[in-house]
């Protein structure tokens, strides 16, 4: 079961406004470098039938459809839909996605119908994940791609000890996958460093943070360095590709 997330009652579409590039010092250059990463890798997915799993309110959802595909925003909270659907009406009426209220537990799609799907910090939510990871290899065809987010679990900084049932590490998020998904890749973004004088850091905070945010609006976000590599002990960020096996 997961927990009631409730942010999206207390701070509304928070996701839009962090990636107002109107709002330098509330910029977020952390989530920015996450959803540009998705973006880039789904980019080189044809056009076709896709599912974002716990949209929220659904600000990477309308960049997804606006890349050609015909997406469905699931997510299992009212506000955060309400919020999706009256934001993307209001910036193009041409370009919506489908809005499902629905669990991640009981994702109703039917076998084989998606050419993708996004798993977008959730399955630290889950007390189970490798169940989920099932249920999308179901609704995937064939050759189907998966994309999945999550934080990187670190020994000494829980990242959500209130919502975040169990956090993990590049390692274990491949062996999740791997038994269901071929051609498994897990990448590193948001190295450490940088993250604690953006975020943790109040004296250099406000410095560094309109410095990063400059960076990212201009095209340049220094938390996407060194994605090539292994998610090590540098990183904050996981995200994960792999493809249904046929």
């Amino acid at each position: 079961m997961i927990r009631k997330f409730g942010k999206y009652d207390r701070r509304g579409a928070y996701h839009w406004r962090e990636l107002s590039r109107w709002r330098l010092k509330r910029f977020n250059a952390v989530l920015e470098a996450r959803y540009r990463r998705v973006l880039e890798l789904l980019r080189q997915v044809p056009p076709g039938r896709g599912v974002d799993l716990g949209c929220g309110d659904g600000y990477l959802t309308a960049q997804l459809a606006r890349l050609g595909h015909k997406v469905v925003g699931i997510d299992s909270e009212r506000e955060a839909l309400g919020w999706a659907r009256r934001l993307t009406a209001r910036r193009d009426q041409a370009i919506v996605p489908a809005w499902v209220r629905a669990s991640v537990e009981r994702i109703p799609l039917r076998d084989r119908s998606c050419d993708w799907a996004l798993v977008g910090e959730v399955i630290e939510h889950l007390e189970r994940p490798a169940d989920l990871l099932q249920r999308v290899a179901r609704i995937l065809r064939p050759g189907g791609w998966i994309v999945v987010t999550t934080p990187r679990r670190i020994s000494d900084h829980a990242w959500d000890p209130e919502h975040h049932v169990r956090e993990l590490d590049g390692e274990e998020l491949a062996r999740l996958m791997e038994g269901l998904f071929d051609d498994v890749r897990v990448e590193g973004i948001v190295p450490m460093r940088l993250f604690r004088a953006y975020r943790l850091n109040r004296r250099w905070r406000t410095p560094v943070r309109v410095c990063v945010n400059a960076c990212a609006i201009l095209g340049w976000n220094p938390f996407l360095r060194g994605l090539q590599g292994p998610p090590g002990e540098d990183f904050g960020q996981l995200i994960a590709v792999g493809r249904r096996s046929a």
